[in-house]
Order: structure tokens, then sequence, then C-alpha cells
């Protein structure tokens, strides 16, 4: 479905969001300036199979139960915390196939495969997505927490300096059985919501 690029998910609100946004230190770099971040998985070479660091605090492992019992990862990659710190430029994720092309390939072929867990923040108005119409400003409705986006094909940014957005940035090796579920179920709940190429 390469041509849905964001959409709200079907999945159960996460309970603890207050809790992990309390343990956030935001210390560990990004390679995007506008965000401070956390990574919640072991330190690797880009795009690599990971594994969830062994010194999560009680909320962060309530996540990790979480993304394990309801995600569509066979393997994770990296789940961090990120928080802006200032506006940020229109970009894409994952714009370097050279640095894991058959990670890069699994990603194109399940687009979109980008699960996104908003922590706090506005449900629209912080984000956009450029698509051919021009810019969406994409709306989250309150009975979930989830959405998704293109990781490999969706230009998108933060439209202003956000101090109490938080999200949860989630990258694996996606089950496409499971994925293709969600997507389906999401897409009969929310197809008003979403946003096409």
């Amino acid at each position: 479905m390469k041509t849905l690029f964001w959409l709200p998910l079907d999945l159960p609100k996460f309970e603890y969001s207050d809790e992990i946004i309390a343990d956030f230190n935001g210390k560990i770099a990004t390679n995007a300036p506008a965000f401070l971040a956390q990574k919640l998985t072991e330190n690797g070479s880009p795009y690599a199979k990971s594994n969830w660091r062994n010194d999560l605090t009680a909320s962060q492992s309530k996540l990790k139960e979480y993304i394990d019992a309801h995600l569509p990862f066979d393997d994770i990659v990296n789940i961090k915390v990120h928080h802006p710190n200032s506006k940020g430029s229109l970009h894409i994720d994952f714009v370097v196939p050279k640095d894991n092309p058959e990670f890069f390939k699994h990603n194109e072929e399940n687009e979109p495969c980008g699960y996104r867990l908003v922590l706090s923040g506005a449900r629209s108005g912080d984000l956009i997505i450029k698509n051919s119409s021009g810019n969406q400003y994409p709306q989250l409705p309150e009975d979930t927490d989830w959405y998704i986006i293109g990781f490999t094909n969706v230009l998108h940014s933060i439209t202003h300096r956000c101090p109490n957005r938080y999200i949860i940035f989630c990258h694996g090796w996606i089950n496409k059985e499971k994925h293709d579920i969600i997507i389906n179920r999401s897409l009969e709940k929310y197809k008003d919501y979403a946003v096409w190429s």
C-alpha cells in the first residue's frame, strides 16, 4: 500500500505514557538535530537487528511488553522516545539504502511501516505531511494514540517547536501477515483520517 502515507491505527491505548515521559533523559544523540532522543534498544550498526536495553525502567518495560504483544515485528531494529526541541525540516526517515539494502527493500515492500505512539502533544497541527496535493495536517482521533507513516517515501516534519510532544518511534522487521491485518482493520475504522499519496 505504498500510496497510503499516514493512518491512525486501531490499537489499544498505552496506559503508561506519563511515566515514559517522566523517565525521559534525552541523552542519547540522534542524527536529526531537531530532536532529543532516548534509545530503548541497544546501539549497533545502522539498521541492524537489535534487542531491548537491559536497563529499562518499569514504565519502559511496560512499553516493551506492549510492543511485543501488539506490534507486528519479527525483529526490532530501533525503538526510541523522540522529543522535538525545534521546528524540523521536511524529511524522509530512511533514505540511505546502502546502510542496509535488505532492510531498506523490506521497508519499501511493507510501506507504510513506521509505527508511532503519541505519548503527549497535539492530535493535529504539529505534524505536516507533503503529498501530491500539497501540505497535509493529519488528525489523530481521540480513541487511539497510534499512527503509521511511510519510512522510505513520505516527506514529513514538525510544523513548529512542540515542547509537549513526545513520540515513541518504532522500526523493525515487519511480519507482513500481522501488519496487513492491522492496516486493513485500521483503514476500515479510520478511512476518513487517512492521508494518501
